[in-house]
């Protein structure tokens, strides 16, 4: 689980964005809610709806999505200031990857709890896919203007240097990954992403070395595949005139296997 979230942020909205599928990884999502369920804040606004929102959590865990949803829908109707409850409903709907439910639930929860760098964040990778692309950079203008104290968000600059990167406003992104580097720097998906803008740059020494980092680190969620790694790998030391190197990497891409639990996990 990345520092200082609860959620594996990865499903940023970018291509490679991991999510989690409903409901095949149904149990490690439920897991999530139930670690960490005050991602938002519990406040007044969710005074008295405790026990739906456990029922909403174990529907969760038992894989009765439908029946988590109608739990969250009555807690948003009878308590309509609790924040919690729009969060993790739009959690659900990140994971079955529908944007276009889950934009609305971050939109409310950002309205109620405006200083949740968090909900901004998650605002913002809803509305990419969506095509709002003003939207979303104002959102993640927003949550880096919010990001502190104890919801501070590790993942925010690597997600908004992701976006920048696809706008192809390539030296913005540079500034943010630099800092996604500084925040995680244990996390093998900011080196691979590193990597990638400094080959755009040019910067092949850079992103050689960022790819390495990359491939050294683990990465037991299968966010960044090793294949993927190697692939870059391969690329890179091409660009570079290592056709020894680029030849090992490409056969380790081509004889590697997609574990599993990697298979379970969506993208966009």
């Amino acid at each position: 689980m990345p520092p200082g979230r609860c959620i594996l942020h990865w499903r940023t909205s970018m291509t490679t964005t991991t999510r989690i599928q409903v409901p095949e990884r149904t149990a490690w999502a439920a897991l999530v809610l139930l670690a960490c369920p005050t991602v938002v804040s519990a406040e007044a606004g969710c005074r008295g709806a405790e026990a739906i929102l456990g029922a909403a959590r174990a529907a969760v865990q038992r894989g009765d999505l439908a029946a988590a949803e109608r739990a969250y829908a009555t807690v948003q109707t009878s308590h309509p200031s609790c924040a919690e409850a729009f969060f993790e409903l739009g959690m659900l709907y990140d994971r079955a990857q529908q944007p276009g439910k889950a934009a609305p639930q971050f939109e409310r929860v950002v309205a109620l709890t405006p200083n949740n760098p968090q909900a901004w964040d998650y605002l913002a990778l809803s509305l990419e896919p969506l095509g709002e692309f003003e939207r979303a950079e104002q959102a993640y203008k927003k949550g880096l203007e919010v990001n502190r104290g104890p919801q501070f968000d590790y993942f925010l600059d690597y997600n908004f240097g992701r976006f920048l990167m696809k706008r192809n406003r390539l030296e913005e992104a540079a500034a943010h990954l630099d800092r996604a580097v500084a925040l995680a720097p244990h996390t093998r998906a900011v080196y691979y992403e590193r990597a990638k803008l400094r080959e755009k740059l040019g910067r092949y020494q850079q992103a050689r070395q960022d790819a390495e980092k990359a491939l050294s680190l683990p990465d037991p969620a299968g966010i960044i595949l090793d294949l993927q790694v190697y692939y870059q790998l391969a690329r890179i030391y091409s660009r570079l005139g290592e056709k020894d190197l680029a030849a090992k990497y490409r056969k380790l891409a081509e004889t590697s296997k997609v574990p599993l639990a990697s298979r379970m996990l969506g993208g966009r």
